[in-house]
């Protein structure tokens, strides 16, 4: 009984999924008009890879600039950098 169930809900699912019509599609939707123009888009900047920062650009003033008596001191100014 219970199998005799589920297969006919299951076919009455598939029967109705499958049935749509043309009055089913969404509405159009008109577009939003506003006060001011859209600007338009800002052209897409390629960047060279020599002008992104990697961590080599930074390992060496890193070694000049810490030591082990300002180590402490200069992770808490990097730590709030990053939180800020």
């Amino acid at each position: 009984m219970i199998r005799w169930l589920t297969l006919c809900l299951t076919a009455l699912l598939l029967v109705a999924c499958n049935n749509k019509s043309a009055t089913d599609a969404p509405a159009p939707v008109a577009p939003m008009t506003s006060a001011k123009a859209a600007a338009p888009a800002p052209a897409a900047v390629a960047a060279a890879d020599d002008d992104l920062a990697t961590e080599e650009d930074f390992a060496d003033d890193a070694e000049k600039t810490i030591d082990e008596k300002n180590y402490d001191a200069e992770l808490d100014k990097l730590d709030k950098e990053i939180t800020e």
